[in-house]
């Protein structure tokens, strides 16, 4: 049975609701550990946390402090805003403006969907790696992609993600092409050598390049051209994976 360790901070006239959804959440097969939040925890980078419950209170406005700094800190993680007296028609939805937030008032309607819960948790836990010598390219890329729920790391050079990808699993690659010391087609090919299937997306300012043969050869999952549409991007990492 998988673990799901759940942060929360609701008042306690919904104590009861929380004891009920540990239990809707066991029933979909996950054992669930729930955690208190305190200042220790939300205001220092200490709780790794999977999911994060609160409860929207317009007499105590502390849920959304700490929604607003976990939001900035940890955007990944999703967050369950819970009341019972939400004006909710659907009993469950996530945000508009950010679809890693879910608003609840229906326990039976939050089992039916909880699957898209654990699709964004799923996906915060895909890690991408950013390969560029341009540091004012990769700052770019971590701007635009800072609310997503993908981990961002970046590099200025081959070398260095060919020792990145020796310590941490990496579930897709983005790399420029061309590049001091090590080539971008060279750092495909050493990707290749040792993660056959490892998706890799090319950005680079080669015009025609997505006709070049290597491109076709290396089986590089998707091309875009520099200047980056960010939009775009997030739409070509999103459709890899999946």
């Amino acid at each position: 049975m998988t673990e799901l360790k759940i942060a929360y901070l609701i008042s306690s006239n919904v104590q009861a609701s929380l004891t009920m959804i540990k239990d809707t959440i066991n029933e979909l097969g996950y054992e669930v550990s729930l955690f208190r939040l305190n200042d220790k925890i939300v205001y220092t980078d200490q709780g790794d946390y999977d999911i994060i419950i609160l409860e929207p209170d317009m007499s105590n406005w502390e849920w959304l402090d700490i929604l607003l700094y976990r939001r900035s800190r940890n955007p990944e993680t999703p967050v369950i805003l819970f009341s019972i007296n939400a004006a909710l028609n659907k009993g469950f939805s996530p945000m508009s403006m950010d679809t890693s937030v879910f608003l609840v008032n229906d326990l039976d309607m939050l089992k039916k969907n909880f699957h898209l819960i654990l699709g964004i948790l799923n996906l915060s836990k895909k890690q991408i790696l950013f390969v560029d010598d341009d540091v004012n390219v990769l700052r770019s890329y971590e701007r635009s992609l800072r609310k997503t729920p993908w981990r961002i790391l970046t590099v200025n050079g081959a070398e260095k993600a060919l020792e990145i990808l020796s310590k941490e699993k990496i579930d897709l690659i983005v790399t420029d092409i061309k590049m001091p010391g090590i080539h971008g087609f060279e750092l495909i090919r050493k990707i290749r050598e040792k993660h056959g299937s490892l998706p890799i997306i090319v950005c680079s300012g080669y015009h025609g390049m997505e006709e070049d043969i290597e491109i076709q050869f290396h089986d590089v999952a998707a091309f875009l051209e520099k200047p980056v549409n960010m939009e775009a991007l997030g739409k070509k990492i999103k459709a890899v994976l999946g």
